[in-house]
């Protein structure tokens, strides 16, 4: 497995210092905690680094050290693991995270994304119709806080509705209150995405308000 890793012959990889085969920029991080290990610093067990294997395709390497004693002197067992793959998918996931910030931020929607009902993210237009001073307070607030009492059942249903549905859900009206606690009516469309790689449920607000106002003058001015 080690030399599949390295690309390079048994002969190759002991005739040659291991840190060549290190990547330049982690040298020294590595070459420092090796040195720091032996004069017997408590230091993290597992880390990673980046090796440039044969083809000279960089890789990136988890390092689990036991410290022990060889010929007397003290030294290190080293176990290594290619994590080339997770180290990729996890800066995928951060790329595409970034990149969903930079898009909702934009949004004139108001955008929260919650997990087990706790608000996550809200980006400006979300600050602005609940009329926060900024993100900050809404961030770590119960989301059933920005939800009159009467609309909770409604809201834990379509929660539960989310968990476990497959298909895309309608989107549906409920009253919410603001920051100054005045209720105000929206439309609401949510559905399930990956937030700090973990499910959570994404909600676009719309205020609908003086829609409503116009439907409830139309109806008092046609009985």
């Amino acid at each position: 497995k080690t030399l599949e890793m390295y690309g390079v012959s048994e002969e190759e990889l002991t005739s040659k210092p291991f840190t060549e085969f290190i990547h330049p920029d982690d040298r020294e991080i590595v070459s420092d905690r090796h040195e720091r290990r032996l004069r017997g610093e408590d230091l993290p067990s597992t880390y990673t680094f980046r090796i440039i294997n044969g083809q000279r395709q960089f890789r990136h390497v988890e390092l689990n050290v036991v410290t022990s004693h060889w010929g007397g002197r003290p030294a290190t067992c080293c176990f290594q693991t290619d994590v080339t793959e997770r180290v990729e998918i996890e800066q995928r996931l951060i790329d595409s995270e970034d990149q969903y910030r930079s898009l909702v931020e934009l949004s004139p929607n108001a955008i929260l994304v919650q997990r087990d009902g706790i608000i996550l993210f809200a980006n400006p237009a979300a600050v602005s119709i609940f009329g926060a001073q900024s993100e900050t307070d809404l961030i770590g607030t119960p989301i059933s806080n920005l939800v009159l009492p009467e609309f909770h059942p409604q809201l834990q249903d379509r929660i539960r509705l989310l968990q476990t549905s497959t298909e895309e859900l309608p989107s549906i009206e409920f009253k919410m209150v603001g920051f100054d606690g005045q209720p105000f009516d929206i439309e609401a469309a949510a559905n399930n995405i990956v937030f700090g790689r973990e499910p959570a449920i994404q909600a676009m607000f719309r205020d609908i308000s003086e829609r409503k106002r116009t439907e409830e003058a139309k109806g008092l001015a046609e009985v």
